[in-house]
Order: structure tokens, then C-alpha cells, then sequence
């Protein structure tokens, strides 16, 4: 079984497998997708030396048919098709349309743009064969069944009974692992909960840092979106009102840097005021370049 599923920004979804109105035949651009690898070449030299390697835009292709009642019904579906795959409905300057693929094995997604359908052929008067192109800007898939999370705060350092010495009331530092099994590094929502700290959040497997330079209120929330696609660092506050605060990173915080790499991940949170409210969230889900 393998079916995809469109859904655009106004949340209208269509599906292509084995059942009509829209049935799928053939489907293209799963796995890797295309890269574009770096070179230098010296002089003399046998061949040449990679210097660094980018995915291209992933496309996926679709062969499919509309199968309608009869031939007024057959016309409508199309109409029906082209409205929903509509440019205004896939992308607004930021928000893109996202496309499921699954199988018998499992399920994932990705930000993608419709390009076409135009239909070729009409089947006597019940159907349409045509062929439809999805861009995805971002080529990894993500997993869609389910999002891991990591949460470290003040009681994962404090002490339960019974209890033998010495024993350890509480630490300036909060740390843990997170597991990233998917393919490649992937970016990070993150929430940090305001108790008044300024705190750092440090990747003590890849080194890269993110530091907060003014108190978070308490109350409020700073979530930070570490994806570049969706780039982006806002303040919550008690009432759910959401404000830009990049103002609260220090300049050197590398946001778009800020993943898990393939593997274990040693994530450690460093208020500097640690108090029974300091916690912090990350959540992730796992990428893959195939499917």
C-alpha cells in the first residue's frame, strides 16, 4: 500500500492511492534526493578532492488518474483538483502546503509546493490520466509517528527516599541525552519557562551554544524554533500573547547550528539563578534523506 496526501495552507487535503476519485499509479523521487558535490582539483592530481556536499530540492513525481461517474462528474474532479493544488493555497511568502507519504511501514512528511497537474488523456468518458510534480524546497522527510522530547529542570537534580550519602540537594547544571536515530541532524523546538534566569542551553556533542542575554520573565515562555525553514525566536507571556524576541539571544548563539547530530546528544541547561521553576523542553522529530 502507498498513498500521499496533499494538504494546503487552508488545511483542504486530497489523497492519491488506490481508490478514486484520484488513483495513484506511479510515484517518484522517495529516496535520496540529487546533490551537488564541491571540488578542488590540484595540479597533477588523480582525480579530484570533495569539499563539501548539498542536497538539491527534492521532487516528487506523480502519475495518477481521475476517475469520475461519467463525463460532467469527470470535469468537476478536475476542477475540484486544480482549485485545491492552487499557488495561493501551497505558499504565502512563508508558509508552505505539507505532503504525506506512507506505506506499510510507516508514515512521514515534508513542506512541498504543487507544480501542474495538466492532464493529458481522457480514457473514454470516465477518466483522466495526468501527471503532477510536488517541490520540496527542504529534502528530508520527517517522521510522522511521533515527536520526541527531552524536558530538564530543577527535580532531575534534586534527591527522593530513601536516600544514602552523600547526597546531592541540587546542581547548577541540568543534563541529558537525546536520541536522534533519523538519517541526518535535526533542528529543535524549544521552550525555556521564565522563572527570571538568563539561562545557556549548550550541545556538548557538537558544541554549539544558545544564551539567553535578559531575564525571562516568570510566567512566560521563549521558544525558540531552530529549523530554517521556520526560523524564528518568540516571547509568550501568561495570557498566550506572542511577540518577536531574537533581542534575547546574544548575537554569537547560533540558531540554524543549533541540531542533533545522528547519535547520542549531550544537552546540558545552565541558569544562572537555578530555582524549582527552571525547565526547559526540546522537542524533535527524526529526518530522513529516503523513504
Amino acid at each position: 500500500m502507498q498513498k500521499l496526501t496533499y494538504i494546503n495552507l487552508l488545511h483542504q487535503s486530497i489523497t492519491f492511492g488506490g481508490e478514486p476519485p484520484y488513483i495513484l499509479e506511479h510515484v517518484k523521487g522517495l529516496g535520496k534526493p540529487p546533490v551537488n558535490i564541491s571540488t578542488t582539483r590540484g595540479a597533477y592530481q588523480h582525480g579530484d578532492t570533495p569539499r563539501r556536499i548539498l542536497m538539491e530540492p527534492r521532487f516528487v513525481d506523480l502519475t495518477f488518474h481521475i476517475r469520475g461517474e461519467n463525463r460532467a462528474d469527470l470535469y468537476q474532479k478536475r476542477v475540484e483538483l486544480m482549485d485545491l493544488l492552487s499557488f495561493e493555497r501551497a505558499f504565502d511568502g512563508k508558509r508552505q502546503g505539507r505532503l504525506f507519504y506512507e506505506n506499510d511501514y510507516g508514515r512521514w512528511w515534508l513542506h512541498a509546493v504543487p507544480e501542474g497537474p495538466d492532464p493529458e488523456k481522457r480514457v473514454m468518458d470516465w477518466m483522466l490520466s495526468s501527471k503532477l510534480s510536488f517541490r520540496c524546497a527542504n529534502p528530508y522527510w520527517n517522521d510522522d509517528k511521533s515527536i520526541k522530547m527531552l524536558a530538564l529542570s530543577m527535580s532531575a537534580g534534586g534527591f527522593s527516599f530513601p536516600f544514602s550519602f552523600p547526597i546531592q540537594f541540587g546542581d547548577r547544571r541540568f543534563s541529558g541525552v537525546a536520541f536522534n536515530n533519523g538519517q541526518a541532524a535535526t533542528p529543535l523546538h524549544i521552550t525555556i519557562f521564565g522563572s527570571g534566569e538568563m539561562p545557556v542551553l549548550v550541545n556538548n556533542s557538537t558544541g554549539a551554544q544558545l544564551t539567553v542575554s535578559q531575564p525571562i520573565p516568570g510566567g512566560s515562555r521563549l521558544i525558540i524554533d531552530t529549523d530554517p525553514e521556520t526560523l524564528s525566536v518568540v516571547m509568550r507571556d501568561a495570557n498566550g500573547y506572542e511577540a518577536p524576541a531574537h533581542g534575547y539571544l546574544t548575537l554569537d548563539s547560533p540558531l540554524s547550528s543549533f541540531v542533533l547530530r545522528r547519535g547520542e546528544n549531550d544537552i546540558e541547561y545552565k541558569p544562572n539563578q537555578p530555582s524549582a521553576q527552571s525547565r526547559v523542553e526540546l522537542q524533535w522529530s527524526e529526518r530522513m534523506e529516503g523513504v
